[in-house]
């Protein structure tokens, strides 16, 4: 059951059976290989979610601040600096 919106794909994949999670599971390596999945109206409610991520950007700025080491000061000093107008 494909969703696109935005920058956004996703695939969720049901169980034919509604027991049938535990089998589903199992063959999760069979259910995203290439086919021609058939068509299928049905209902089917999803419950509202968020998807978060972090980002650990310590080494990515080390890494930044040894590329332009010949400024005065590093770049994310000046980002930080920034002033926000609301």
């Amino acid at each position: 059951m494909p969703f696109v919106g935005g920058d956004v794909s996703m695939v969720f994949v049901l169980p034919n059976e509604k027991d049938g999670l535990a089998s589903l599971e199992n063959q999760m390596e069979k259910v995203f290989a290439p086919q021609n999945p058939r068509r299928e109206f049905l209902f089917v409610a999803l419950p509202k979610f968020k998807i978060e991520t972090t980002i650990q950007l310590v080494n990515i700025l080390k890494n930044e601040n040894e590329k332009l080491s010949v400024r005065p000061r590093p770049i994310y000093v000046e980002l930080l600096e920034k002033k926000v107008i609301l």
